[in-house]
């Protein structure tokens, strides 16, 4: 299971918070929180909740692309789309998402 944590984006470090299952919310990336940003999980359990933190860090990874706290660059619907091609790509190509990790974090 995915646990509250911090990760860094693009230098910058980002809270993950679980908070109370919400009817209109699965998750909620917040730029503009005074302790930092912070996105935040709603009651959410296994692929649902590796899709919706997937889906909130790439609004995270949009904004810190641009130093106005705040700015969304990909639109709430560019972002689905982008969130559900790559889940589709994880689970089709298990092997090379491995490979590209190794590569990735290399030293």
């Amino acid at each position: 299971m995915i646990r509250p944590c911090t990760i860094r984006v693009s230098g910058r470090e980002v809270t993950v918070v679980d908070e109370p299952k919400n009817k209109k919310l699965f998750g909620y990336f917040d730029p503009t929180c005074p302790a930092g940003w912070r996105i935040s999980l709603y009651g959410l359990t296994g692929q649902q909740r590796a899709s919706t933190l997937f889906h909130e860090l790439l609004h995270a990874m949009s904004a810190a692309e641009y130093e106005d706290r705040g700015t969304r660059v990909l639109s709430e619907k560019q972002v689905a789309a982008l969130e559900k091609a790559f889940a589709a790509v994880c689970r089709d190509n298990p092997k090379l998402m491995r490979s590209l990790i190794r590569e990735l974090t290399k030293q």
